[in-house]
């Protein structure tokens, strides 16, 4: 009993309720004070302004890489006749230049996209003949190039972030995205684009348009 008396009489309640405080300390310097705001400014300026809003570091940058492929379709339907283009050789209009003077025309010939496209090397680059040789040396326009169809089909990815995540969030192929053509000013060329698959298909004269 009585070491229970003692005991509750060495229980100090102050001692276990106590709480600890910040001691503030108030620094009256007008130079010490200009300093702070100083540095608290440039921080903010630096951080918020160049780092945060115009370098936009706290996005992560990586370098695409892309492959594209490209095919060339040739027309089926609508070629124009021979005598109605003034470069065939066989045309029944007059093909003349700035001096009135014969232009030189050549017979044409119409085949597969196959040769047309030659040499072609199924990457970015795209070639369309417009004037051939056959295996005896003679020369040959194309008919009609400009009716033939350009398939342009691209996979771009961000290589790093793709392979150490594996998440394909970071590949894109042209059929998850909408693709637009756009002429010498600017503007959406509506229509000229139709998807087929995994190819946009386009008009070579739509292109060439756009090219200017």
């Amino acid at each position: 009993m009585n070491a229970a008396r003692r005991c509750w009489q060495s229980f100090d309640l102050d001692e276990y309720l106590a709480y600890q405080t910040t001691k503030v300390v108030v620094i009256k310097d007008r130079f010490l004070g200009s300093l702070r705001l100083l540095v608290i400014l440039f921080v903010w300026v630096y951080f918020g302004v160049f780092r945060i809003f115009l370098d936009q570091s706290y996005l992560a940058f990586e370098d695409m890489v892309a492959i594209i492929e490209t095919s060339l379709e040739q027309p089926f339907e609508g070629l124009s006749v021979q005598t109605s283009l003034p470069y065939c050789a066989n045309s029944s209009q007059i093909y003349l230049d700035e001096g009135q003077s014969s232009k030189w025309t050549l017979p044409c010939v119409t085949g597969s996209a196959a040769w047309i496209s030659l040499p072609s090397r199924r990457d970015e680059t795209l070639f369309v003949a417009t004037r051939i040789k056959d295996a005896t040396g003679a020369s040959r326009y194309t008919l009609q190039p400009e009716r033939h169809t350009v398939g342009i089909t691209f996979t771009s990815q961000a290589y790093r972030h793709h392979r150490e995540t594996g998440d394909e969030r970071f590949v894109r192929t042209n059929d998850q995205v909408q693709t637009r053509l756009l002429d010498l000013e600017g503007q959406v060329m509506e229509g000229a684009i139709r998807k087929v698959n995994r190819f946009d298909i386009i008009d070579l004269s739509a292109l060439l348009r756009s090219a200017g």
